[in-house]
């Protein structure tokens, strides 16, 4: 297995396939859908066995962005999609970096992505890299300033 900041760490599943699981990270209010279906259509080119680890809520639309667009454009093509929901009612404010830590300890990713965001995002990626894993940071594209 190699390391994880390259990208091409993996395990092999039941049917000899190297899965690649993948942590998408980002804004609440992050909308950009053409970034988010370029930049995971790369990951998928890459990966075969591509499975997407999101904070999705199905419950909670207040709180989507990045993770509901990651999330549903798994779904749309054929790509296994697991989503951690923060437990917000339950923890409060500590939540989300809740949820964060549980994405890392239970969804084990080879590699995160990290769309624009706030402080969850910044969270997600301090955990990310104390975990070892490098994430790859989107710029926020120059029109968006």
């Amino acid at each position: 297995m190699t390391d994880n900041q390259t990208g091409s760490a993996g395990v092999t599943v039941g049917n000899g396939c190297v899965a690649f699981r993948l942590l998408v990270c980002g804004g609440r209010a992050y909308s950009d859908e053409r970034a988010m279906a370029w930049e995971l259509s790369r990951w998928a080119m890459r990966h075969d066995g591509l499975e997407i680890i999101t904070g999705y809520d199905p419950d909670n639309v207040r709180f989507q962005g990045a993770d509901q667009l990651a999330h549903e454009w798994a779904l749309a093509h054929g790509i296994p999609a697991f989503p951690f929901p923060a437990p917000w009612r339950l923890k409060g404010n500590y939540a989300g970096p809740f949820r964060n830590q549980r994405m890392l300890d239970f969804g084990k990713p080879h590699g995160v992505v990290a769309f624009p965001g706030g402080r969850g995002t910044a969270d997600m990626c301090t955990r990310a890299e104390k975990a070892g894993i490098k994430p790859i940071r989107i710029p926020t594209p120059p029109e968006a300033v």
